[in-house]
């Protein structure tokens, strides 16, 4: 028990460190120090609300402790044997660990482009996803603001891979650390890749800021993780520059 409390608080220790340093950093770095420099890369200028910063700050806490029970799950799971968790990298190579890691992105994307419409069901939607979308301009600080309900969706995905699929935990680490960054540049509302290289492959199939935030903006529509593809496929992508345009 003495363990599983040691590891759980190192996790999460870890966890909220990453999300203070970097998007904390993140945040400070756009919002406050450059802001008045970089305002042509600024996808929605109308200002967030009113305490914000504390509203997404507090839901962070709660996102950052269900985080760290998977985190704590894939521990004990390598530890007790359970599922295809490998610690030789050179069991399956480095073209598996690089397809592996590839496989778990692909499977969160088209995992979260389906949990994310389904909150947008009207009860769902007003009961937990609408915690996260009370922030209708985004901000870095907003990528771990979430309901506890939707912070365990999204969580499951990353429980169930080491059952599905052998993995090395330097991949999985690299998954989470992906994930992480996507979804604090995702919220930062500063768009880098501007107008027309953005309406080019690849940059026009991944989720960027201006995607996103447009999401956040309006509510519906944009619903993918680190690609637009799903959206495309199946109706629901909003171009960014078309609507805005309107």
């Amino acid at each position: 028990m003495l363990i599983a409390v040691t590891k759980y608080l190192t996790i999460v220790g870890i966890l909220s460190l990453r999300y203070l340093l970097v998007a904390g950093g993140y945040y400070l770095l756009t919002w406050k120090l450059l802001k008045k420099h970089i305002g042509r890369f600024l996808v929605n200028p109308r200002a967030p609300f009113q305490g914000q910063e504390v509203f997404e700050l507090k839901y962070a806490v709660i996102t950052t402790l269900i985080f760290g029970i998977g985190g704590l799950h894939f521990y004990f799971a390598k530890e007790l044997g359970l599922g295809f968790i490998y610690e030789n990298i050179g069991e399956y190579g480095w073209g598996y660990w690089w397809f592996s890691l590839f496989a778990m992105l692909l499977l969160n994307d088209i995992y979260f482009y389906w949990t994310h419409r389904a909150l947008h069901i009207k009860a769902l939607f007003s009961r937990y996803h609408s915690i996260h979308h009370k922030s209708r301009v985004t901000t870095p600080l907003t990528s771990q603001s979430f309901h506890a309900v939707e912070t365990a969706i999204n969580t499951l995905i990353a429980i169930i891979f080491p059952y599905i699929m052998p993995i090395h935990p330097t991949a999985y680490i690299a998954f989470t650390i992906v994930a992480f960054l996507n979804n604090v540049y995702g919220h930062s509302n500063y768009d880098w890749v501007q107008a027309p290289l953005r309406n080019y492959v690849p940059f026009s199939l991944l989720n960027s800021p201006s995607v996103h935030g447009l999401h956040h903006e309006k509510v519906h529509g944009n619903y993918g993780l680190y690609t637009n593809i799903w959206d495309r496929l199946h109706g629901t992508y909003v171009d960014p520059g078309k609507a805005r345009a309107l």
